[in-house]
C-alpha cells in the first residue's frame, strides 16, 4: 500500500510540474499574442495613414495634370520642376538650419565661463540672455531650462537630444 502510494503522489507531483510548465507558456503564449495585436493595431493605423496619403497625393497629381494643362506645360515636367525646387529648398533650409546651430553653439560655448561643455547654473542666465538676443530665433526660456536640466546641463548631450532632429525641435519647442 505504501509503494502505490508513492508512485501515486511521484505521478502526482509530475502531473502539477507539467501543468505549472503548460500555464507559463500559456501565460508566454498570451503576453505575445496581446504584443502582436499592438503591433498588427499600429500597422493598420500606418496602413490607413498611408491610404489617406496615397489619395492625397492622386488628388494633387490630378491637380497638378490640371494646371500643366492649362499652362501647356507637360505633367512630368511640372513634377520635374517641383521636385527641383524642393531640393533647392531643403540645401536652403539646411544652410540656414547650419548658421543657426552655429550661432547657438557660439553662444553656448561663450557662456561656459570654465570651458568644461557643462552649463551650471551660475552660466545659465547668460547663456539665456545672449540667446535671447539671436536674430530670427524664437527662443522658449523655459523648455530650454527643462531641456538642459534634463542632461544635467552637458552641451554635448543638449546638442545631440534636442537640436540633431527637426521632429523633435519642432515638438520641444525651445528654438
Amino acid at each position: 500500500l505504501c509503494i502505490l502510494f508513492g508512485i501515486s503522489t511521484v505521478f502526482m507531483q509530475r502531473t502539477l510540474t507539467d501543468l505549472e510548465t503548460m500555464r507559463e507558456l500559456n501565460q508566454k503564449a498570451r503576453k505575445q499574442v496581446k504584443r502582436l495585436q499592438e503591433n498588427n493595431n499600429l500597422l493598420k493605423e500606418q496602413n490607413d495613414k498611408l491610404e489617406q496619403s496615397g489619395e492625397k497625393l492622386k488628388e494633387a497629381e490630378s491637380s497638378l495634370a490640371k494646371i500643366s494643362l492649362a499652362q501647356g506645360m507637360n505633367v512630368q515636367e511640372l513634377i520635374k520642376q517641383v521636385e527641383d525646387y524642393k531640393k533647392i529648398q531643403e540645401g536652403v533650409k539646411e544652410s540656414v538650419r547650419d548658421q543657426i546651430l552655429q550661432t547657438l553653439i557660439s553662444a553656448v560655448m561663450s557662456s561656459d565661463m570654465n570651458h568644461d561643455y557643462v552649463i551650471e547654473k551660475q552660466e545659465m542666465p547668460m547663456l539665456c540672455a545672449r540667446l535671447k538676443g539671436i536674430p530670427m530665433v524664437e527662443f522658449n526660456k523655459e523648455a530650454f531650462c527643462t531641456a538642459m536640466a534634463g542632461v544635467d546641463g552637458s552641451i554635448l548631450l543638449f546638442s545631440k537630444q534636442h537640436l540633431n532632429d527637426d521632429d523633435i525641435v519642432e515638438k520641444e519647442d525651445i528654438f
